[in-house]
């Protein structure tokens, strides 16, 4: 499948992580990765192969995605609480209606073949090869929109932590280059939410070290094998609606705050009674 070994310099960091993954179900998810091959031959896309070899339970609440703008610039923006899973999801639920789009994502997802030809890798090496790589993604994001593509974004760039590891977790600030390219291409927004988050042992790792945190990205992967994801849908917003937030920083915080906005559309728990 793929390693997040290949995103640290050190030597001995790459074993710890390398350990961890194997440790925490990196075999099993390779035996799964194997078996994609059958799905594919059955015409399916690698993203609907991924969620059907993970199991996935997908609920799509909101607005249907079959009603997304099937034409035009589309910028589709997302809180990133999981890592692989919201990415996986959010790519098979938008190649429903834009087939041909494309996702600024971490350069490791490299590693996985089939779907090289909708990503757009992004490096966090502190490389000068990694930061060439980094500016044509970015003017690639930019001319696909000016030629009427769709492009997915995580504008926090980074998966969701709970602060000191208890509590929910959050993204860090998103990034404004969301903003640049809305604001250049007069893109059309779907703005999606993902319920929940990582386990705690994540968070935790995620805060003592960059190293534990990128070693227990694959034991999130398995953990989430089989179960339930919640998917708030927004309502599609036109530019002519953004033209009042003419900065960069003020346009990427509404975006944010429409985006967790969502989170109230999900559905009331409900709890039941204990028989007396």
């Amino acid at each position: 499948m793929f390693t997040y070994a290949t995103e640290v310099n050190e030597r001995w960091k790459k074993r710890m992580v390398r350990a961890i993954e194997r440790a925490s179900g990196s075999r099993k998810l390779d035996r799964m990765y194997q078996d994609r091959h059958a799905l594919l031959a059955q015409g399916l896309d690698p993203w609907a192969t991924s969620v059907r070899l993970m199991n996935l339970m997908v609920e799509e609440i909101g607005f249907p995605i079959e009603d997304a703008p099937k034409e035009g610039p589309l910028v589709v923006v997302a809180n990133h609480p999981y890592g692989v899973i919201d990415g996986m999801i959010l790519c098979h639920l938008i190649a429903k209606v834009r087939p041909d789009f494309r996702i600024l994502i971490n350069a490791v997802l490299e590693q996985v073949e089939e779907i090289r030809p909708w990503l757009l890798p992004i490096d966090f090496h502190d490389t000068k090869e990694a930061m060439a790589t980094n500016i044509r993604s970015r003017a690639e994001a930019l001319r696909f929109l000016q030629d009427g593509g769709a492009v997915v974004i995580f504008p926090s760039g980074g998966v969701s932590t709970a602060r000191r590891g208890f509590g929910k977790a959050v993204d860090a600030d998103w990034k404004t280059f969301t903003s640049k390219l809305i604001r250049a291409t007069s893109a059309t927004v779907l703005p999606v939410y993902f319920h929940g988050q990582n386990s705690r042992l994540f968070q935790l790792a995620s805060n003592l070290s960059m190293t534990l945190r990128l070693a227990m990205l694959t034991h999130e992967v398995k953990r989430q094998h089989g179960r339930r994801v919640q998917v708030v849908i927004g309502e599609p917003i036109p530019p002519e609606e953004l033209t009042e937030l003419t900065c960069r920083q003020g346009l990427i915080d509404h975006l944010r705050h429409v985006t967790y906005g969502l989170e109230r559309q999900l559905p009331a728990k409900k709890f039941l009674r204990k028989p007396r």
